[in-house]
């Protein structure tokens, strides 16, 4: 199975420094495809600053940083075929970032570390865009 990839271009934003420039379809955990348009804007993995000469902010889990950001900024994800919006708890965009790094590859110690990461902080930015 060929995983899409994003393609992206530098936006000039100082927090969201990157901007796909084509749409993205990623198919979930659960079966659905979501829908990413064009446009929109990330800054892949939100590392902080003290862990930033450790783990960078692009790897193996950037698609799955991107998936993670849009559920993060909007709540909601739109599945492809039928442009209909799904909720989603703060639990499920967790969880789907969890499966995305493990299906594009990131191992295992990454994985644990960055989900234990937003399991721990992540109510701080759910839903702020």
């Amino acid at each position: 199975m060929k995983l899409p990839r994003v393609t992206t271009t530098y936006s000039g934003i100082k927090n969201k420094p990157f901007m796909l420039t084509e749409d993205v379809n990623f198919t979930l955990s659960n079966g659905d495809n979501m829908l990413i348009k064009k446009g929109y804007l990330t800054d892949f993995a939100s590392v902080p600053f003290w862990a930033k000469p450790f783990i960078a902010t692009r790897g193996e889990y950037s698609e799955a940083a991107v998936i993670h950001d849009f559920l993060y900024n909007y709540r909601h994800y739109v599945e492809d075929k039928h442009l209909v919006r799904f909720p989603v708890s703060r639990q499920f965009a967790d969880n789907e970032f969890k499966y995305q790094m493990k299906i594009y590859g990131a191992n295992c110690i990454i994985r644990n570390i960055f989900w234990l990461y937003v399991r721990a902080f992540g109510w701080i930015r759910f839903g702020k865009i």
